[in-house]
């Protein structure tokens, strides 16, 4: 007994659970609780485990309840997107610019390059009009 009153005892210390990672099943099970039928579990999932050390936030603090994490931060990203498919919105590619000092590897082309194709084992640069189709479809 420490402390201002030396009749009354200290509480004592309330000791937390340790923290158990949810498996897909759970998420998928919580995300259809809370209306999102089509929600990416593995993709939430893959996110907390790649952190560095694994379950932790973007500020590095420990994740204590998954379930808050995934209310307060990936729900309402769900419910913006679900909106934006509702409004016809295509999703937004990325922009392209210009790598520095290197133009199009196309014989004669002389304009600048925004994409590079390493996948030969040699580097292979590509001004827009020159990339390959699958690649003009992810870029502006």
């Amino acid at each position: 007994m420490t402390g201002l009153f030396p009749d009354i005892p200290d509480k004592p210390k309330r000791r937390r659970r340790p923290f158990i990672p949810p498996t897909v099943e759970d998420v998928r099970m919580y995300a259809v609780k809370r209306g999102m039928p089509d929600f990416d579990a593995q993709k939430f999932l893959d996110y907390y485990r790649a952190s560095d050390p694994p379950w932790h936030d973007q500020q590095g603090k420990p994740v204590r309840s998954w379930k808050q994490k995934m209310i307060a931060i990936w729900e309402p990203q769900y419910w913006q997107k679900k909106q934006a498919q509702a409004n016809g919105a295509k999703p937004k590619k990325t922009k392209l610019f210009p790598i520095p000092g290197r133009v199009c590897s196309k014989p004669g082309c002389k304009m600048p390059a925004v994409y590079k194709d390493g996948s030969g084992g040699y580097d292979f640069y590509y001004c827009a009009d020159h990339m390959p189709a699958k690649v003009k479809e992810r870029y502006e």
